[in-house]
């Protein structure tokens, strides 16, 4: 396994450490002792600087093909861009394949900043599996594709799609004392409900409809998320019993994503959220449940943690949630469950004024819930639009999620699930967003206000 950048050498600091005790939900007192609000209080002029920032980043278009019979048409590189304070019509966006700010070269795409609305899908295809597009272990951009703002001869700005694998330590000074119903933390919505296509290989109908992620968990972490959205269901007439699933639509087997977990927190000190969120079939039984959490603590249990594991010597940084009553009973390191936003919505404008709702009510939220962002579909749009699904409605707000996330509610949302993660740009505005609530915490500080979480 290639090395990943930045390992961690020490423990949890006392004060992150201290932060997720005051948040768990099994301490008896949470109530009385967690008294600071979950969404940050910021004053006017604790951002002044952050209004005139402007961005550049790199997406990967969700859609997979353009017609049920057709052709193979994924994975597209997509350009996108904020509006520059005092931009000229000259300006341009490119596409690159090294770091535009160290040398300007012939780019492989350039686009007017003028002609288009801060997107432009190109035709080039970003490759499937992330750490061979590294040129060394150590290095964070893949495949090498930059995007760079250009005016004249100058490169303004320019940025890469990265891994970030330890990205939580890497901002510790930033996250370290801000409590985890405080961060903003980046996860995927139905984060098993993957397929990875070959070379001319495109979805059937059904996993149109049953398909969140194109990336398998392993490569998820891998590129920063740190919230597991996990659905299991327990079929016994199958080789493999307990399955990852969407409904009832059995989509990976239970162990693989287990496996890519266990590895990837061998090989870190991140703190990983995972939530076992729905058991749709079979866990009404007793003894499906004892021997899934048999399971479960067979492939992950040695890291899963306690309060005692995050606080004491044995370095664990794995939570597992549950939502199922009955399974609680049955070991007593499972964290209480994420409450879930989930707004049942199939167009943006409806699914913001419910998120925005939400996250109005979680103003004083004192534990950890997730704002599932995502569309959702119905059983007629299958019938009614074949050629249409999951990705389709990722790609529809992709746009639209990352606004939201970096202008209304980067002081207010918690853990952000979403579909087709590379197709958004949610765990960079997530690293920024937790920046900002830091300048926000310090200014308030200093001005003596209490209520700066």
């Amino acid at each position: 396994m290639v090395a990943l950048s930045s390992m961690w050498t020490s423990l949890i600091p006392v004060g992150f450490v201290f932060q997720f005790l005051i948040c768990s939900a099994h301490l008896k007192d949470a109530q009385d002792i967690r008294t600071k609000r979950s969404t940050t209080e910021c004053a006017r002029d604790a951002l002044s600087n952050s209004s005139k920032e402007f961005f550049v980043f790199l997406t990967i278009n969700a859609v997979e093909s353009n017609s049920l019979f057709g052709g193979h048409d994924s994975r597209k590189i997509e350009l996108n861009w904020t509006p520059k304070s005092g931009g000229e019509s000259t300006d341009w966006i490119g596409l690159f394949r090294s770091d535009p700010e160290i040398r300007l070269r012939e780019p492989l795409v350039r686009v007017p900043v003028t002609r288009h609305n801060g997107y432009y899908k190109t035709g080039y295809r970003f490759p499937q599996h992330p750490m061979l597009g590294l040129n060394s272990p150590m290095g964070t951009c893949l495949f090498g594709y930059w995007i760079g703002y250009i005016r004249g001869n100058e490169t303004l700005k320019s940025n890469c799609l990265r891994m970030r694998p330890s990205w939580m330590w890497d901002e510790r000074e930033v996250i370290n004392d801000i409590p985890i119903h405080a961060l903003m933390i980046p996860g995927s919505h139905n984060s098993g409900s993957y397929k990875i296509l070959g070379e001319g290989s495109t979805f059937n109908i059904l996993d149109r409809y049953s398909i969140n992620q194109a990336e398998d968990v392993w490569n998820q972490l891998l590129y920063g998320i740190r919230y597991l959205d996990i659905r299991v269901g327990y079929y016994p007439h199958t080789p493999e019993k307990f399955w990852i699933v969407h409904n009832f639509v059995q989509v990976n087997p239970l162990y693989v994503v287990l496996q890519d977990v266990r590895k990837f927190l061998q090989s870190t000190k991140e703190i990983l959220i995972v939530d076992f969120h729905r058991f749709p079939s079979g866990f009404q039984y007793d003894h499906i449940n004892t021997k899934y959490w048999a399971i479960l603590w067979l492939e992950i249990g040695w890291v899963a943690t306690s309060l005692r594991g995050i606080y004491g010597n044995s370095n664990k940084t794995l939570i597992l949630t549950y939502s199922h009553d009955p399974s609680s009973a049955y070991n007593d390191k499972i964290w209480s469950e994420v409450r879930h936003a989930w707004g049942d919505k199939k167009r943006p404008e409806a699914l913001y004024r419910f998120l925005n709702r939400s996250m109005t009510r979680h103003q004083t939220a004192k534990y950890p819930w997730a704002a599932m962002t995502h569309l959702t579909p119905s059983a007629l749009d299958v019938i009614m639009n074949p050629n249409g699904g999951i990705a389709q409605l990722s790609d529809g707000i992709a746009r639209q999620i990352n606004r939201w996330f970096r202008e209304d509610w980067w002081n207010s949302a918690n853990l952000v699930a979403t579909d087709f993660i590379l197709g958004n740009n949610i765990i960079e505005e997530s690293i920024l967003a937790n920046r900002k609530r830091y300048i926000c915490r310090q200014h308030s500080r200093m001005n003596d206000n209490p209520n700066f979480y």
